[in-house]
């Protein structure tokens, strides 16, 4: 089984199969719960509830469930009876059709760190953003509304659930975590030449725009932005920039 460099983390549960391909509703061998999860490897248990069971040869485990870490936390304001009942739907639903891949978390205490906040307004479901850090900057509310269909709430917290779950994945050891650093400036033009030729050139021009680990752009289209990856580690590292956008929970590669 594979490690926590694959997204695995202590407590996730996984049913195992013995064949690759099996048949829908065919019921799996059991299911083991990671125990211990090292880099490229993981030791798991028999999960509770599963009853023990014996591999004649290979077997195949499927994820079913993230790590307790990986659980995307949903506010919703008590009391209110219409959102109690969605909230018993979406329960309901996820365990009848076993959409279970990402662990959700119903929270009420208003003191709790989340990820979002639900609410009910007009007969139609909005949704807050609970990070701190976008609520410090100004950053509020997702410019969406949802009618009351369960299907479709279902869909947005999934997707939710999918978008927190990669934000929030990072290393346990932080090896380097003061030793990479990303870095944003300005660019202006400036003619360079590259060989025999005169060529119009970006190069950076004044200070790193991320302080603290906030950004603070222009938000014009005629700015031009560059950015930098500095590894002050001895280990040559790949790199890959993804863009989060809490507003409408998409991802994007930059790079």
């Amino acid at each position: 089984m594979a490690g926590d460099a694959y997204g695995i983390t202590e407590g996730a549960e996984f049913d195992v199969y013995g064949s690759e391909i099996w048949a829908e509703g065919e019921r799996p061998l059991g299911t083991i719960k990671v125990s211990k999860c090292l880099v490229y490897t993981s030791e798991a248990i028999i999960a509770g509830g599963s009853k023990p069971f014996e591999l004649s040869g290979q077997a195949f485990a499927f994820q079913t469930r993230v790590g307790v870490r990986e659980d995307l936390r949903l506010y919703y304001a008590p009391p209110n009876p219409k959102l109690d009942d969605i909230k018993k739907q979406i329960q309901d639903l996820v365990q009848k059709m076993g959409i279970v891949s990402r662990s959700v978390v119903f929270v009420q205490d208003q003191m709790t760190p989340r990820d979002l906040d639900m609410d009910l307004v007009e007969d139609r479901i909005t949704f807050r953003i609970g990070d701190r850090t976008c609520l410090n900057e100004g950053l509020k509310n997702m410019p969406y509304s949802i009618p009351l269909d369960i299907h479709r709430i279902c869909h947005v917290i999934h997707r939710a659930a999918d978008f927190y779950w990669y934000l929030h994945r990072s290393s346990r050891r932080n090896a380097f975590v003061h030793k990479v650093h990303f870095q944003c400036t300005k660019l202006k033009e400036v003619h360079r030449y590259h060989g025999s030729k005169l060529q119009l050139t970006l190069v950076p021009e004044g200070e790193n725009l991320i302080k603290g680990g906030i950004m603070t752009i222009e938000a014009d289209e005629k700015t031009p932005y560059g950015f930098a990856v500095v590894n002050n580690s001895d280990i040559p590292l790949f790199v890959s920039v993804f863009y989060f956008d809490v507003s409408d929970l998409s991802i994007g590669t930059s790079f």
